[in-house]
């Protein structure tokens, strides 16, 4: 049976919604007992059909799912054997409004360090894929002699089958420094009011210039706010000053992110992963500014990477960054 609702259930759920909601399907499915298979069950006066007998014996299917978030543990209970026990909820408010109270009270904005470094874990990726991109433009092919160098060429290989030769590919390995990165989620950034520059707090963090959802408009814990970004400059390492994102509306958004980066640009090549690409007006005028674009499509990334790392967490109180995984989830 366990094949059946593999191939037929968890695999479509995993790959639709993701791996949380694939497992707790996969709880609910089991929880009914398994009768014995002498019990002679009967429908209409026929025999059941045993669909274990049915499937190859030695065939072994199995699916990895790795859940993101808390979910329940089993443990044991003195009064009920082995049961599920749910995990606590978060706290409720002592009285209406407290949690907003100490958001208005508070002065400080405080990021959630395990959504850092998932983030700064992404980026590095980022910047890793754009460095393979030019990389591979600056790539050499050259007809094989007496090394492979880096590699078989296919491509040119197949072109020029009918020579019977053999092609082979040269990448160059002088490093390609990229810097900032642009990440947009949107084309329109018109419903996010916040804009603000975040520095980092220590040296494997970058200083961000983010355009978002007010963190104050949806409180989810003491002094604890959710929001979404619209988009954001990255600038890695953080030893340049970075400027807050204008809000023109006579420019388009990505624009204005690409100004913002070309202003704080310790480099002259500038990453982008966004929604769309950039034209080549904005080309043309990071151009005569000395700098590059290079773009990488939004949907290069899963939509639960994006989704992880769209939203984030502002604590108004520093103390309260430990308490942050009862409200937060993670």
């Amino acid at each position: 049976m366990f094949s059946l609702l593999c191939s037929i259930l968890l695999k479509p759920l995993k790959g639709g919604v993701d791996d949380d909601f694939a497992l707790e399907v996969y709880r609910e499915a089991v929880k009914y007992p398994f009768y014995p298979e002498n019990i002679g069950l009967k429908i209409n006066g026929a025999p059941v059909i045993d669909f274990g007998s049915v499937l190859h014996p030695e065939s072994h299917l199995s699916i990895t799912l790795r859940p993101r978030h808390a979910r329940p543990v089993l443990s044991k209970n003195p009064k009920n054997k082995e049961i599920w026990d749910l995990i606590d909820a978060p706290p409720d408010e002592k009285f209406p409004g407290e949690w907003e109270l100490e958001w208005n009270t508070k002065q400080g904005y405080y990021s959630y360090p395990p959504e850092d470094d998932y983030l700064e874990r992404f980026l590095n990726h980022v910047r890793k894929r754009l460095q393979q991109i030019l990389l591979e433009e600056k790539s050499r092919v050259e007809r094989f002699k007496t090394s492979l160098l880096d590699g078989i060429d296919w491509k040119e290989t197949m072109r020029n089958a009918y020579k019977n030769e053999i092609y082979v590919r040269e990448i160059p390995r002088k490093g390609i420094f990229i810097n900032p990165v642009i990440m947009q989620f949107t084309k329109d950034d018109g419903p996010y009011t916040n804009s603000m520059t975040w520095y980092a707090e220590h040296m494997k963090e970058s200083n961000l210039s983010l355009v978002s959802s007010e963190p104050g408009d949806l409180i989810i814990g003491p002094g604890i706010g959710r929001a979404k970004y619209a988009g954001f400059v990255s600038v890695y390492p953080p030893l340049w000053w970075i400027e807050q994102i204008s809000k023109d509306p006579t420019e388009s958004f990505l624009f204005r992110l690409i100004q913002t980066a070309v202003r704080s640009s310790p480099s002259r090549i500038i990453g982008i992963v966004g929604v769309e690409r950039p034209s080549l007006a904005m080309r043309a005028w990071a151009g005569k500014r000395g700098i590059r674009l290079v773009y990488l499509p939004l949907s290069a990334f899963s939509r639960e990477t994006i989704k992880r790392i769209r939203v984030f967490h502002v604590f108004r109180d520093k103390t309260r960054r430990s308490q942050g995984k009862r409200y937060i989830g993670y």
